[in-house]
């Protein structure tokens, strides 16, 4: 007579009880290491902010730092005149989802930054322009970024003779790039910084942020940045004194 055994489930009750245990497990493991690669970029972030040049904001006549990071959110110790600052500063990072701004980033430091393109784009004009202070270190850095023509410019303004001896535009890139100034010539003097936008085709805008002192030349991490923005010194001095203030090779 053929015996027949009636097929054992206990292998898939034991298969059953032992996958749901191990999923658990893997899931946890891949919990922890993603916690843990989140926890190391943190540490990088945060290493890299502290090997940045640490430096100061000026003061203004009322004792207290100026807004030129722009991290009250506002306008403040700005003059605006035109369209082109209208709703500034912009929050954030560039919207991914606004006109060409998938994979642009404008390198802001801190909260807020001048994004020209991101509430009106490139037709409007017009200046931005801070109030006057006095140079008490011998060396500044700010950001500079959007079109690369004369009509987009940042200019350092010596207050007594208004007249730019310093202009920097960007390179037709969203990305602030930083501009290190030597001041020591215009130590003790009072200056102020203008934002110009006199374009408004495309590219017709300007990106700044972070206009700081340094007590020793600053040296910037610009590693994957486009290539540096154009800029002009001594832009504003008389034949004679762009001779005395020229550096020969």
């Amino acid at each position: 007579m053929l015996s027949v055994k009636a097929p054992c489930r206990r292998s898939s009750t034991i298969r059953s009880i032992v996958t749901v245990p191990t999923i658990l497990v893997v899931g946890l493991l891949l919990a922890t290491a993603s916690t843990a690669q989140n926890a190391d970029d943190v540490k990088v972030a945060t290493a890299k902010k502290a090997a940045e040049p640490q430096g100061i904001l000026p003061i203004g006549s009322d004792g207290k730092p100026l807004n030129l990071d722009f991290e009250t959110g506002t306008l403040k110790d700005w003059t605006a005149e035109g369209d082109a600052f209208k709703d500034q500063p912009i929050k954030g990072e560039i919207d991914q989802n606004r006109d060409f701004g998938d994979g642009k980033r404008s390198r802001l430091q801190g909260d807020y930054w001048i994004g020209g393109y991101e509430k009106h784009k490139d037709p409007p004009t017009g200046t931005l322009t801070s109030a006057a202070f006095k140079v008490t270190h011998p060396f500044a850095a700010f950001r500079v970024g959007g079109g690369s023509f004369r009509e987009t410019r940042v200019e350092l303004v010596l207050k007594e003779s208004g007249k730019p001896f310093l202009i920097a535009s960007g390179t037709n890139h969203e990305d602030m790039l930083p501009v290190v100034v030597d001041l020591r010539r215009q130590k003790g003097h009072e200056i102020f910084i203008r934002i110009v936008d006199q374009h408004t085709g495309g590219w017709g805008h300007v990106n700044f942020d972070d206009f700081r002192f340094y007590d020793a030349k600053p040296i910037f991490d610009t590693t994957g940045a486009p290539s540096t923005q154009d800029v002009y010194l001594h832009a504003g001095l008389s034949p004679d004194e762009a001779a005395k203030a020229m550096t020969l090779p």
